[in-house]
């Protein structure tokens, strides 16, 4: 499984996508054009752009019906359906990682509290509605 990254810079407060990450003591990069030297070392051409820590997000080769590529703290539309044996209803979900996999926590009702898991869900059924750091006031 190939993975991707994305999460809101430190310069312009745009979200950036890119093919890697780097973590230095100083800050988070997003990093694209990903390269690597002969060592497994990243290469001075790679481009690096700094990104608030808590906005990094990983994409994970899924993608919406609307084919926007899925990562998580996504927010998405879940229309009714099965997974595995059990049926859920229409929904408001945050994509999030846990426990080893990719899984949809309901937000819609909290009442309603389960996880679809990425193995047995068609992930293009879903649609997005933005992501849990839009709101860009907070940085």
């Amino acid at each position: 499984m190939m993975f991707s990254y994305k999460g809101i810079s430190l310069q312009d407060k745009d979200w950036v996508k890119g093919d890697g990450i780097v973590k230095t003591k100083e800050n988070t990069y997003i990093c694209y054009d990903n390269q690597f030297d002969d060592d497994l070392f990243l290469s001075p051409k790679n481009i690096l752009i700094p990104i608030y820590e808590k906005t990094l997000c990983i994409g994970f080769g899924r993608f919406d019906k609307n084919g926007k590529e899925i990562y998580t703290n996504d927010i998405v539309y879940v229309p009714e359906g099965y997974s595995g044996d059990n049926f859920y209803s229409e929904t408001l979900a945050i994509v999030k990682f846990d426990e080893f996999e990719f899984c949809l926590e309901n937000i819609s009702d909290e009442y309603s509290i389960y996880n679809i898991v990425w193995q047995d869900f068609n992930w293009n059924e879903l649609k997005i509605n933005g992501n849990i750091y839009d709101d860009k006031k907070y940085f």
